[in-house]
């Protein structure tokens, strides 16, 4: 296995800090040769093991071990943790995540840096992410996904000298920053000095941790960056965290997803010059909306009868918001039309709707349209959509759940249902994250 030339570094040339909490330190050898076999020879290597974990002898000054006294339950408890000891223990300003299973190609850190050189002081890069391929540890096959789910790949040779199968990485946009699956994968790089501001990596968080981090980055308006060659390889095995604990890992993350959906579309709003419209805005309109109503009021941007047409361009509108508003529109199929003509490709309506499974949708005499969770499989699938024919769009559903929004709501059975639904649309830069209807 031939090494690649080795490029000439100064002062000014970034120190790169490669960060590996490990618990399992069975391949940190293998790790440490492909380290030595980089083109950019400009790196550190931070080392966190747990306190259990025996490390093999590793004579490089290059190499940081860290252990500390309080690390006393196993890191997958403590991961956010851990990768918060590991960075701040680290001394370069580009901080690189390499698991303690996987490897890089051989020009991966030379990649790193050259994309994060090519910001600008007006316009850093802050987050880098590369293409990736995944293979089973068993019998180094390829770990693929499906097309349906719009995944591609192609194939590329390691730096072991063998074939694998990488996959093209997803726009960092919704509604692909909204899906664990399609968020940024390995490699995955950020500068320290926007890792700092951002807050870094939550110690509370036992799994999510990565996804977390981007979201952090997403919503502060940081800049991604992506290069379109794969640099890591990714091992599957038995007890890959995401197996071991899926459930675990699908909870964190829709709890995360929650809580930063809306801030997540209102900064791609910002980025391409979108409106961000609240429907119903006389009541309760958020910060930095648009807000829509059929009556005047204090909060009320743009009066106007939201049973017709809206007077707002198509593809100018990058979130339709509608908290307990589309109950009162007479045409739910005007509604959605309506929602879909004026959103951009890939903008996002996003709903919280009394359920007709409780009591809310009928207890208030000012609604005059229904809906339950099924009631949205009319405008997401295409073999329900053929019953209502004027329905123009289409949609895919990023989320769709009947859950009661407290206590309150539980003990006086008012079951709301949460529709967030992408505009499928031509022109879009990605596929979609499941199958999905067809673009319009």
């Amino acid at each position: 296995m031939a090494t690649l030339r080795t490029v000439a570094v100064t002062d000014a040339d970034p120190l790169v800090s490669i960060i590996t909490p490990t618990h399992n330190p069975l391949f940190i050898a293998s790790i440490y040769e492909n380290l030595k076999r980089q083109s950019y020879p400009k790196w550190e290597w931070v080392i966190v093991p747990n306190s259990g974990a025996v490390l093999p002898a590793l004579n490089d000054p290059r190499i940081k071990i860290v252990r500390n006294a309080d690390q006393t339950t196993s890191p997958r408890s403590s991961v956010g943790a851990y990768k918060l000891i590991a960075t701040r223990a680290s001394g370069g300003g580009i901080i690189v995540e390499l698991d303690h299973d996987d490897f890089l190609s051989l020009h991966a850190i030379e990649s790193i840096v050259k994309a994060f050189k090519s910001g600008t002081p007006s316009q850093p890069v802050d987050f880098v992410y590369s293409d990736f391929a995944e293979f089973n540890d068993a019998d180094g096959s390829p770990h693929t996904y499906s097309s349906a789910f719009g995944w591609r790949y192609r194939d590329v040779v390691g730096p072991d000298g063998r074939g694998y199968k990488a996959a093209h990485a997803m726009p960092v946009e919704p509604p692909w920053i909204l899906s664990l699956t399609h968020a940024p994968n390995h490699v995955r790089a950020w500068t320290r000095k926007a890792y700092d501001e951002v807050g870094g990596h939550n110690p509370a968080l036992d799994v999510g941790d990565d996804y977390d981090l981007m979201v952090k980055f997403y919503c502060a308006g940081k800049r991604f960056a992506h290069i379109p060659e794969c640099l890591y390889f990714y091992r599957m095995t038995a007890n890959n965290t995401h197996k071991e604990r899926n459930a675990r890992i699908q909870d964190i993350v829709g709890q995360i997803y929650d809580h930063n959906a809306y801030a997540m579309m209102l900064r791609w709003c910002k980025d391409r010059n979108l409106l961000p419209l609240d429907l119903g805005s006389a009541h309760n309109k958020p910060t930095g909306y648009h807000g829509v109503d059929v009556h005047a009021g204090p909060a009320v941007d743009t009066v106007a009868n939201l049973d017709g047409k809206w007077p707002f361009a198509d593809n100018s509108v990058g979130i339709v918001r509608a908290w307990d508003a589309i109950e009162h529109f007479k045409d739910p199929i005007n509604t959605f039309n309506e929602a879909w003509r004026v959103l951009a490709p890939g903008g996002m309506f996003m709903i919280e709707v009394p359920s007709t499974d409780g009591r809310g949708a009928w207890q208030d005499p000012t609604h005059v349209a229904f809906f339950n969770q099924n009631s949205f499989w009319y405008y997401t699938r295409d073999e329900f959509a053929r019953f209502i024919p004027r329905f123009t769009g289409a949609f895919y559903p990023v989320k769709l759940m009947t859950y009661f929004p407290n206590e309150f709501h539980r003990v006086n059975n008012i079951a709301y249902v949460r529709a967030h639904l992408c505009a499928i649309k031509k022109g879009m830069k990605g596929p979609m994250p499941g199958p999905a209807m067809e673009a319009r």
